[in-house]
């Protein structure tokens, strides 16, 4: 807490120094951390799998929310549509682009975008939380390939004062 002083000449001052988390408004940023990935990863699977995509954050309080940020780069698909599920920790906490790209032009490595999702986490802890990304193949039979040509994938991970 910053500390009022008043000097001999009756001028009142405050002494600064470092700002803590919990005197920060609602919906203050705290902190921001990004995880990347450029590792390829090719599937045929209707399993979930991980993607290589993650990023961990310790909040200050437990009353903060984190900002999920999830863009994953060029993902190409033969055959095949795919999804893809948010996880804390190892476990779901939203699915994403459920089909993405189905057709059934079995053309290869058919480019069917660049997934992204945004999602505001309320984990109620102060102990570190790891996001990541997973994907499987939806419908057909097909492969998919995420990070295709080792193209970089982002994940954004924002504290946010509660």
């Amino acid at each position: 807490m910053p500390t009022t002083i008043t000097g001999t000449d009756g001028v009142s001052q405050v002494q600064t120094g470092a700002v803590e988390s919990g005197d920060l408004p609602a919906g203050s940023v705290i902190q921001v951390v990004q995880g990347t990935t450029s590792t390829e990863i090719s599937s045929t699977s209707t399993s979930y799998i991980d993607t290589s995509l993650s990023a961990s954050i310790t909040p200050t309080s437990s009353t903060s929310k984190i900002l999920v940020l999830v863009n994953h780069s060029d993902i190409r698909r033969q055959d095949a549509g795919l999804g893809f599920r948010l996880m804390r920790n190892g476990t779901q906490i939203v699915e994403f682009a459920s089909n993405l790209g189905w057709s059934a032009d079995p053309s290869p490595d058919r480019h069917v975008g660049t997934p992204s999702t945004v999602y505001l986490d309320s984990p109620n802890t102060t102990s570190s939380i790891t996001y990541s990304t997973q994907t499987k193949v939806t419908i057909g039979t097909g492969t998919i390939v995420v990070q295709a040509d080792s193209d970089p994938s982002f994940i954004t991970l924002m504290e946010i004062a509660g």
